[in-house]
Parts: structure tokens; C-alpha cells; sequence
């Protein structure tokens, strides 16, 4: 599979910071209020992608609209922000997102999140993962993972300082590779999920927080909490932690240790039938038919995009070197 990854760096400037103390062991709990302003972008992509503008997710190719949803009031601009500071090493932040049940099946386009430094005293360098599910952490399906690993898809580093970065991770449209959910879960939903794969200090978790002066966080909003059931966190576990462990939302997550805001975490999805215009189809043994969207998915085939044809594309092409300009390394694709 191909990506995209669009990487945006902004300055932060503290507004009224705040530490807060840790009321009770372990429960990790440490915002920190700041400004984000002057946003920046770093251009990490296998091919370029347009976006609409610098504020929102672009429009991809493809016969149907491209939908944005999120749980956060944020528009990923200037701002404020909390830092969540006390978010350990192998924890995750997800969102869920409901969607009209005729719009299955869909294609997830674009996931993205804030992360932040606050007075960080070094560079630092975070592994971050991202996730999706059919349904729910809890009781979806998982779909599709994919991890940064420095060559395809670089790891989060930040420069000493206050800092904040957008990740945004896309699937390449001309992929035939996508991430396609078919609502095989039933809950007419789909989450999206970052983990923190390994911090630059990871700290003792569920004792203290991760210095805040050699680590990134993820952010919440500023408007208050206002989709508990759909906000989750993987929490990681261990002696001293009292805010349980595993997936929960932050309606199950113990008061004394859930956010006061919603994830700045979004999505944009694609609906892949609304178009009947016949498109290129594959199937297991290369062989293609031009048939539509949705007559593709009946017959168990790929579905290879909007204005592709057979008679220009080949099924189970695509070998070859890449070369990604973020990290310098080349890769061999089959």
C-alpha cells in the first residue's frame, strides 16, 4: 500500500499554562493549556494530493464527495489547545463516527490528530501508529494498522521548544490497495485511532507523567467535553494505575482521569456507490471487467477508482522503487 502522509508544523505559544498536580496516584492527568498559531507544512506524500486549502481536508479523486466528520470543535487552526501531558507510552486516543447506514460501503480517506510539545528541552522523537475499526475498539472489526517506521512513514519529530504538529495520514488514490469498511460490524460507525508507540521518555507510567520537557502529547479541545461515548482511550496498565486498563470511553474512563474535552482527532470518508459510472475491477487472478462501484464489491473484486478503465489498467501492477523524500530511503514495492 501507498501513502500519503502530510505532516503540518505550527508554532505554539503558552496561553495561561497550567500544571496540574496529581490529586491521586496515579492517575496521570496533567493539561496543559496553549495557543497554536502560524501553522507550517511539511510535504511527506509518494505522489502529491491537493488539499482545498490549509484548514480542511482536501477533496480526493474520485466520482463521490468526500465527507469530513470529527467529535472536536477545533478546525486544526490557530487556537487553543489543552496538552494532555500525562498520555504514557503504548496508550491510545480514538474517535468514533457515525454514519447514515446507506453510505456503506465506505473508504477512509484521510485520519488526523494534533500532537504538541510543551518547553521541550530536546528534540524529540515519537513512534505513533494509526488504526481503524469497523465499529468499535470494543466490539468492531480492525481493518487496517499501520505503524511509522522512519522510512515509509516517518516518526513524529519536533524540535526543542514549544511546538505542535498535525498528523495527517492518507491513502494514495490511485492505491488499489484502500481502506474499505463495509459495516461488516453492524454499528454503523468506524473509528480511528493513534497510538503512542514509544515516547522519547517514556517515564514510569501510571507513577508520573512523561517529562513534559522530552516528550510530545496528544490535545484535546477547549469546549468542553461533549461526545463522551465516543471519545476512547487504550489505557496501558500496571501497579499503580488507577484508571483501569485497556479500550474504554471516556464515559467509562474514571472521572478523575478522563480529559475535559473531545479528541482533536477527524476523519474524511468516501462513499463508493453513489457513482454507476463502470470502473476498472480486479480480482484475485489479475483478470479486470469494467463494471460498477458497487457490481465490483458484488463479485468480489478491488475496486481500482474513479475514470480508470481496463483497457489502460493492469491489474497487479505496480512494481518498482520509491523513493520518499521525508526520510531519503527507497523502497521496493511488488
Amino acid at each position: 500500500m501507498r501513502f500519503s502522509l502530510l505532516i503540518a508544523l505550527s508554532s505554539i505559544t503558552m496561553s495561561a499554562p497550567f500544571l496540574s498536580a496529581y490529586g491521586e496516584e496515579g492517575n496521570r492527568l496533567n493539561p496543559i493549556t496553549i495557543k497554536v498559531t502560524t501553522p507550517k507544512t511539511l510535504d511527506a506524500t509518494f505522489r502529491p494530493i491537493s488539499l482545498s486549502d490549509g484548514k480542511t481536508i482536501g477533496q480526493y479523486r474520485g466520482a463521490c464527495p468526500s465527507v469530513s466528520v470529527s467529535l472536536s470543535d477545533s478546525d486544526f487552526d490557530d487556537g487553543q489547545y489543552i496538552l494532555q501531558a500525562g498520555f504514557a507510552e503504548g496508550e491510545s486516543l480514538g474517535a468514533t463516527y457515525y454514519i447514515p447506514e446507506d453510505q456503506f460501503p465506505i473508504k477512509v480517506d484521510v485520519m488526523e490528530v494534533i500532537f504538541a510539545t510543551s518547553g521541550a528541552l530536546q528534540q524529540t522523537t515519537t513512534h505513533w501508529s494509526v488504526t481503524v475499526w469497523d465499529g468499535t475498539p470494543a466490539n468492531g472489526i480492525q481493518v487496517a494498522s499501520f505503524a511509522s517506521d522512519g522510512v515509509i512513514l516517518p516518526h513524529l519529530v519536533m524540535p526543542p521548544g514549544t511546538n505542535g504538529m498535525i498528523i495527517s495520514v492518507s491513502v494514495d488514490p490511485a492505491d488499489p490497495d484502500q481502506i474499505y469498511i463495509y459495516n461488516d460490524s453492524g454499528a454503523n460507525a468506524f473509528t480511528v485511532a493513534f497510538k503512542v508507540v514509544q515516547h522519547n521518555n517514556p517515564g514510569n507510567p501510571c507513577i508520573s507523567s512523561p517529562p513534559t520537557a522530552s516528550n510530545a502529547f496528544p490535545c484535546t479541545d477547549t469546549g468542553g467535553l461533549q461526545f463522551p461515548s465516543q471519545n476512547w482511550i487504550e489505557a496501558v496498565s500496571g501497579t499503580f494505575c488507577v484508571c483501569g486498563s485497556g479500550w474504554m470511553t471516556f464515559q467509562q474512563f474514571p472521572a478523575l482521569c478522563t480529559p475535559s474535552g473531545d479528541w482533536v482527532l477527524r476523519a474524511a470518508y468516501t462513499p463508493i456507490n453513489c457513482s454507476v459510472d463502470p470502473v476498472a475491477c480486479c480480482f484475485t487472478d489479475n483478470s479486470c471487467m469494467d463494471v460498477t462501484p458497487s457490481n465490483c464489491d458484488a463479485f468480489g473484486g478491488v475496486y481500482q477508482g474513479a475514470g480508470t478503465t481496463c483497457a489502460t489498467f493492469i491489474c497487479g501492477s505496480g512494481t518498482g522503487a520509491c523513493c520518499i523524500e521525508s526520510t531519503g530511503n527507497c523502497v521496493e514495492f511488488d
